[in-house]
């Protein structure tokens, strides 16, 4: 069975990946064929962020005020409350083991929170158009994705976590994307050809460096906004 519908965020865990679309569903997709491997709902449209969190998978709702955190099977670990209520359009989480790092697309900020909920400050990456964020646990930095950018400013972007920029590249032939994902080596089942950044990561670039030909996967700005 092949993966269909509008994709709105991925995710890598333990080198396997994980992709929400539009109604709400989170798969496991062979990077290799674009086939479903296993799949679960999360109860809610519009899961413009999915990301790790220990052993498990988050998943966020673009207009959410709650996290929610499921085992890689589906199954229903917790879920955490934040702080800060509507509106937000959230469009990418991440975290580091201790804390959680949100990207709202209408302000262009992105948020800390304490894995309880408890926001802890914020920066602006100024780059506008956020589609998605991704921890990098080989350097101790955050990337961030702005898909719906302009063209001349549309990539992926290095920083702290505390919002220094490190290192960034262009991807103007990405538009949009849906997400962004940091793995230490290859996906499962994905092809060798899979770009690079450096000899430490690969970085998934809104599926359509995940192999988007075999997903045909495309990101709707409009579809849950």
């Amino acid at each position: 069975m092949a993966f269909s519908g509008l994709a709105e965020s991925l995710t890598v865990l333990s080198n396997h990946l994980f992709v929400s679309d539009s109604s709400g569903i989170i798969r496991q997709i062979d990077a290799a064929s674009g086939n479903v491997i296993s799949s679960f709902s999360a109860g809610t449209v519009g899961l413009d962020g999915l990301g790790t969190y220990q052993s498990n998978i988050l998943a966020l709702p673009f207009n959410s005020t709650s996290v929610f955190v499921y085992s890689s099977s589906g199954v229903l670990q917790t879920t955490i409350a934040l702080a800060r209520l509507p509106p937000v359009d959230w469009n990418g989480i991440a975290s580091d083991g201790t804390s959680l790092f949100v990207a709202d697309f209408d302000t262009g900020l992105i948020i800390k929170y304490s894995t309880g909920g408890t926001q802890l400050g914020s920066f602006d990456p100024g780059i506008g158009g956020l589609s998605g964020i991704a921890y990098d646990a080989s350097t101790d930095s955050l990337w961030v994705a702005n898909g719906f950018a302009t063209a001349s400013t549309r990539g992926v972007y290095q920083f702290s976590k505390t919002g220094t920029p490190m290192s960034f590249f262009l991807t103007p032939g990405v538009s949009p994307n849906a997400g962004i994902a940091v793995t230490s080596g290859p996906v499962s089942q994905a092809p060798t050809a899979v770009s690079t950044l450096s000899t430490w990561a690969a970085v998934l670039l809104g599926i359509l460096l995940a192999a988007s030909a075999a997903l045909r996967l495309r990101k709707d700005p409009h579809i849950s906004r």
